[in-house]
């Protein structure tokens, strides 16, 4: 347990009245207590390896090489905007792309919980996953600490489906090779006043370097014209870095990208930087298509 960590779950639980109790853990019986008690929540087992086979490696290349007009970002990033569904991969690429000059020591990535799966409203897994470029691992630590925080749970089966993240570690385990990652899945039944209570309690988890990233798509089954004029709605909001205003977004998980702009903010974002507009009716030229769906990929700098 490093002593960055250790003074991380202090600051987290400072004056709720057990800050003395895990002074106490920490400082005087050490962490073995600490894992007896997660073991407890969770068998001592190893955790599982999830897969993201899906997800293939030709299918990540191609993307990289599609994406390579997107620079890696000169400016700190402190969160970011990326889309998860696979008829737009390049996007994926894009985003990831942006940074890859930071140096991040644990990717945090937050989903929206598309099937409400789980039994608790902010889900994360200690699990590793298993990728076409190998093995991503889980920051088993941070994992452990935020199974202390209200209303998470740690669960692995969830996340075995869930697209908003299986769909993302492959390109992070290519661009990221050694990173851990901690994911994380939002329930929409969180409200937007919740969703940045628990950023606030994350922020004081994540070690400064983390990188942020939010797996969103925006605007869903509407034909294009309204479909743009949504995103443009939406790209106002996010410019405004404010959590509260998300209500305004139209966007899959607005307790999950409330949470993602609360983090950006408390990190020291002061814009919301649109890298590449597009959409699913944009790309097979037909304006009027219902089936659409939009992406607005993007960084929270200062």
């Amino acid at each position: 347990m490093s002593e960055q960590t250790s003074q991380a779950l202090k600051n987290t639980f400072q004056g709720t009245g057990v800050v003395l109790i895990v002074g106490f853990f920490l400082g005087i019986v050490g962490p073995k207590l600490l894992t007896v008690k997660y073991h407890q929540v969770e068998s001592s087992a190893r955790p599982a390896v999830l897969s993201a086979f899906s997800v293939t490696k030709e299918l990540v290349v191609k993307a990289e090489s599609a994406s390579s007009k997107c620079a890696p970002a000169t400016e700190r990033i402190y969160a970011l905007i990326v889309n998860h569904h696979l008829f737009a991969p390049d996007l994926i690429a894009c985003g990831i792309r942006t940074a890859q000059k930071q140096r991040p020591s644990v990717i945090l990535l937050v989903s929206p919980n598309h099937f409400q799966a789980g039994r608790a409203p902010f889900l994360t897994t200690a699990a590793d996953w298993q990728t076409a470029f190998g093995i991503v691992k889980s920051d088993s630590e941070i994992v452990r600490f935020m199974d202390a925080l209200a209303n998470t749970a740690i669960q692995d089966w969830p996340f075995s489906k869930e697209h908003g993240i299986g769909n993302i570690i492959p390109f992070l385990r290519n661009a990221f090779p050694n990173v851990p990652i901690v994911p994380l899945m939002v329930k929409d039944r969180v409200s937007l006043a919740e969703a940045a209570a628990y950023a606030d309690k994350l922020f004081r988890l994540l070690p400064d370097d983390a990188l942020v990233i939010g797996s969103f798509d925006f605007v869903h089954n509407k034909p294009e014209g309204e479909t743009a004029r949504l995103d443009s709605q939406s790209l106002s909001i996010l410019e405004q870095v404010d959590p509260v205003s998300v209500s305004g977004v139209e966007v899959d998980s607005r307790p999950g990208l409330a949470l993602v702009v609360q983090l950006a903010k408390l990190r020291g974002a002061h814009q919301f930087r649109l890298l590449v507009r597009d959409s699913v009716a944009r790309r097979i030229g037909k304006p009027d298509s219902p089936e659409n769906v939009s992406y607005l990929i993007g960084l929270f700098t200062n």
